[in-house]
């Protein structure tokens, strides 16, 4: 509250951890807000908010053996509304979110370690009836489609050095004074870089989270710079 963080002491089965904020946190899927959907709200402001409509397969090539993907747009894998997935059809429920992960599928995409397997495992799952932008249905696949997308769009923008979650940290981050933002990758079998899995594997620390929310409560907006699309993130937080 007023730039003050007001913490409880940091408990943990081994007794009271002296520094809490040096302490970082597995936060899961709120790595899908704090790191995917902030990647796109950098991306929209350099390049323009018409990315949101952006097709995932002009810039992911898709391997899945129906069209399930087709007209999938960035703005779809964000709001985890391609369409796809395996999870049986359901009566739609006013403001519930039907989950897509609680098979051993998911497990299997946890597990895989290179983009490519994550994708192959993505690019397995079933086509709905429905199309993409209609209904949610929770699986974190749909945010690792969304930073290859991402990340193959900032390639054609700024060069093939270019990294999606670099971008982040360089030009949101840091400027908010977030020094360093731990994010899990991919493995990749050539040792390079890997992509960020976006559906969760961001660790800040409290005092980090507070400047990424104070940011988000401020429009995008820091020290009279605006580092993220004001509509679009007026819109994601309605």
């Amino acid at each position: 509250k007023d730039g003050v963080i007001y913490l409880h002491d940091c408990n943990t089965r081994s007794g009271p951890f002296p520094y809490c904020e040096h302490m970082r946190h597995g936060v899961f899927s709120v790595t899908k807000s704090l790191g995917a959907s902030v990647a796109m709200l950098r991306l929209a402001q350099k390049y323009g908010p018409e990315l949101y409509d952006l097709a995932l397969s002009d810039y992911v090539d898709i391997q899945a053996k129906h069209d399930g993907w087709v007209g999938v747009t960035f703005s779809d894998a964000l709001n985890m509304a391609t369409g796809v997935g395996d999870n049986q059809p359901r009566p739609v429920e006013p403001n519930v979110i039907h989950g897509d992960e609680d098979q051993a599928k998911f497990d299997k995409f946890l597990e895989a370690d290179s983009a490519a397997s994550k994708l192959a495992i993505a690019f397995s799952y079933n086509n709905y009836p429905w199309g993409p932008g209609e209904i949610a249905r929770y699986n974190s696949i749909n945010t690792f489609l969304l930073s290859a997308a991402m990340d193959a769009f900032l390639k054609q923008k700024e060069g093939p050095q270019a990294d999606i979650w670099d971008m982040v940290v360089e030009e949101v981050y840091r400027p908010i004074g977030v020094q360093r933002a731990p994010i899990m990758r991919t493995i990749e079998p050539d040792g390079g870089k890997g992509l960020p899995i976006f559906g969760y594997g961001l660790y800040p620390t409290i005092d980090e989270l507070a400047k990424i929310t104070t940011l988000l409560q401020n429009g995008g907006r820091h020290e009279g710079q605006q580092l993220l699309h004001p509509g679009k993130l007026a819109e994601a937080l309605y």
